[in-house]
């Protein structure tokens, strides 16, 4: 009896450990079998960033030199042609001037100066031609205006009181434009033409027969030969 009880029992140990050798070998399941089998794909890498083209530097147009005309220098003079004031400008080639303005008044005198009073200025400056719009015309701009006196300033000479004046005719604006002789006088404001000295001829020519410099702002007008 007890021969068979260990029999069955071997045989029972037996079928135990046939059972647990079977399970350690038993294939993974499906989920860790396709993990396992799935090749892996190499990390693809991102694409370089494209470089942007270097853009050219397009080097700055240079603005154009406008001429001045042959005939400078010249000496221009504003006055109304009766009385005892002018401004006198004389124009560089390269656009620069000098110039003084005289205006005598013989009326305002007093114990002190019994001879009157003139008012003067002396001024320097330069002009900047901006265009050259035909053979006749050139477009200035008024750039720099300096007077040598402090304005009314005043001391007395020989029995004249001088009071320092402002440049008159050439302050009170930047925008000038300088016309040839040649240039006619259709088309020129009416205001500039009442400085012109052929307005004092019997027959007014079609053209200027002078240099004339206006200040588009006042209306004065320069002129040479006046």
């Amino acid at each position: 009896m007890k021969t068979m009880w260990k029999k069955f029992l071997a045989a029972a140990l037996a079928l135990v450990l046939i059972a647990a050798l079977a399970a350690c070998g038993a294939p993974a399941s499906n989920e860790n079998e396709e993990a396992q089998n799935t090749p892996v794909q190499p990390a693809q890498e991102s694409p370089a960033p494209e470089e942007s083209p270097e853009l050219e530097e397009v080097p700055a147009a240079e603005e154009e030199e406008i001429p001045w005309p042959d005939a400078l220098p010249l000496t221009f003079v504003f006055s109304s042609g009766a009385g005892g004031w002018f401004t006198e400008l004389e124009l560089q080639p390269d656009g620069s001037f000098t110039g003084s303005y005289h205006d005598s008044e013989m009326g305002e005198f007093a114990e002190d100066y019994p001879n009157g009073t003139v008012y003067v200025c002396e001024f320097s400056g330069r002009f900047e031609a901006l265009s050259h719009p035909d053979e006749n015309t050139w477009v200035l701009s008024l750039e720099e205006l300096t007077a040598s006196q402090t304005m009314g300033e005043s001391w007395i000479e020989e029995g004249i009181r001088y009071v320092a004046a402002t440049p008159y005719g050439v302050d009170g604006g930047t925008a000038f434009t300088l016309y040839a002789p040649e240039t006619p006088t259709s088309g020129l404001s009416e205001q500039f033409l009442s400085w012109w000295p052929g307005r004092y001829e019997e027959t007014a020519p079609a053209t200027l027969q002078y240099w004339g410099l206006l200040n588009e702002a006042t209306g004065s007008g320069f002129f040479t030969g006046a």
